[in-house]
């Protein structure tokens, strides 16, 4: 079967990131990535793995981490 999932671009995920108006940082505390990571992403020096589409995807529909009984401050 054809994998007819889209590619996070880095302008994608900055848009994304914006919208749920979270900084850098934050992005990077709620999908657990690091910052240089984060930054690479954005500035296209790194290929986004899709689990952080998925990860992304998951908290603009205000969902928690699997097993995680925290509560996420909501944008």
């Amino acid at each position: 079967m054809k994998n007819t999932i889209s590619a996070l671009t880095p302008a994608t995920i900055t848009a994304w990131r914006e919208r749920m108006g979270y900084s850098q940082r934050d992005a990077c505390n709620a999908l657990g990535c690091s910052r240089t990571a984060w930054i690479n992403w954005e500035l296209g020096r790194q290929e986004i793995p899709h689990y952080i589409g998925l990860a992304c995807a998951a908290l603009a529909l205000g969902m928690s981490a699997y097993g995680d009984e925290r509560e996420e401050p909501k944008p």
